[in-house]
């Protein structure tokens, strides 16, 4: 399981004031200047963690009230039912055989499911003033703020193999890791939401 949390905030201020001469009301002279300020920042956070199907039958089922998080992220139905029972019903028709393994015994099937949350709030503000000659902020957002964000979940279900302890280390007890196929398997998950991500980050610039 791969959670990936990033959160960008963005704060800019566009002054801008056009001036006229003192003279006549139809002067064909004005000045015009303005300032352009702004802020952008980025932060992401990553947790990775692996559990046997064993040890997730163990767990206490967490209540939606004792959700931790922010509104509307990772709260909502992340539909792993819907998902578990189609590959299950795959798998009893005879169309998905989950129970084929290579010759050293370890199985060869993986499944792999993500969820993006993306929450983007926007707020601007624009005032503006009208002297005798002098007019500012006539156009455009004086301060404006946004903020994005985006969790995103990955869950890959795969085999698992045994390693033995190494030699000369009795002390040592066999560890359960993902097996390859299902470690690459995840692998590409994340390296596709990375590349996902990064040319989504390009465009909003």
């Amino acid at each position: 399981m791969s959670l990936n949390f990033t959160m960008g905030e963005n704060s800019a201020a566009n002054p801008n004031a056009i001036w006229f001469p003192p003279g006549a009301a139809t002067s064909i002279f004005s000045l015009a200047g303005g300032a352009n300020l702004s802020s952008d920042a980025t932060r992401i956070n990553k947790v990775g963690a692996f559990y046997t199907v064993r040890e997730l039958r163990e767990l206490k089922e967490c209540e939606p009230g004792e959700r931790p998080g922010g509104w509307m992220l990772m709260q909502s139905d992340l539909k792993l039912r819907d998902w578990l029972f189609d590959n299950l019903s795959l798998s009893s028709s005879g169309l998905i055989n989950f129970r084929r393994y290579k010759p050293d015994g370890t199985g060869v099937n993986v499944l792999s499911h993500e969820v993006k949350f993306e929450i983007v709030t926007k707020g601007n503000i624009t005032p503006s003033w009208k002297l005798a000659r002098v007019t500012v902020n006539p156009s455009g957002s004086l301060l404006s703020a946004s903020r994005t964000r985006t969790h995103d979940l990955i869950l890959t279900l795969g085999p698992t193999v045994i390693v033995p302890p190494p030699p000369g280390r009795p002390q040592l007890v066999s560890t359960v890791v993902p097996a390859r196929a299902a470690a690459e398997a995840h692998l590409s998950s994340e390296i596709g939401l990375a590349v996902s991500n990064g040319i989504r980050n390009a465009r909003l610039q």
